[in-house]
């Protein structure tokens, strides 16, 4: 099932790091855009943790079928994953591109992994807009669980592919 691929990666991630930082806001961290951030990899795997707890509430309410409860978490998540996005955005891609510029075939793979993610995050933002009104409406409790499977399940996979693929690239090139 794909929750439990889920919830055993939150154990995992849970064991190697077992308590995150809060994770800084753009404007708390040193430099400017795109420039190096020795903690920058460390936030971002932070915040997947913090992705992941709240998926875990998510599912919780939905298995008690919690719908305000969803809703509530459904929002904390909202303002979570866009805040990393951001951060991803504007610390690590532009980065990367700079500090990849010599190097044409990782330039590449990230340039395509930034693509993947620009799709996800559109799709992730049409999931949360469509379940907004989730507390009220039954057939969107009814359709719910199943697209909210899909959802981890491109997450989980996006989430391992960048701490293997992506933020091993993050490195200073001073």
């Amino acid at each position: 099932m794909i929750l439990q691929r889920f919830f055993s990666l939150l154990k995992r991630n849970t064991q190697e790091n077992p308590t995150p930082t809060n994770s800084p806001t753009p404007n708390k961290q040193v430099g400017g855009a795109g420039s190096y951030k020795p903690e920058l990899v460390a936030t971002l795997k932070d915040d997947h943790q913090i992705l992941f707890n709240i998926v875990s509430r998510i599912q919780k309410a939905v298995d008690n079928k919690n719908w305000s409860t969803v809703t509530k978490e459904l929002q904390i998540f909202r303002e979570k994953i866009y805040a990393h996005l951001l951060i991803e955005n504007i610390d690590l891609y532009i980065y990367l591109q700079r500090s990849l510029a010599d190097d044409p075939v990782n330039l590449k793979m990230m340039r395509e992994l930034q693509k993947e993610m620009s799709g996800i995050s559109t799709a992730v933002v049409n999931f949360l807009s469509k379940y907004k009104t989730l507390e009220k409406e039954a057939n969107l409790q009814e359709e719910f669980p199943s697209e909210f499977n899909d959802v981890c399940d491109v997450l989980v996979r996006r989430i391992k592919c960048e701490e293997r693929v992506l933020y091993p690239m993050y490195v200073s090139v001073s």
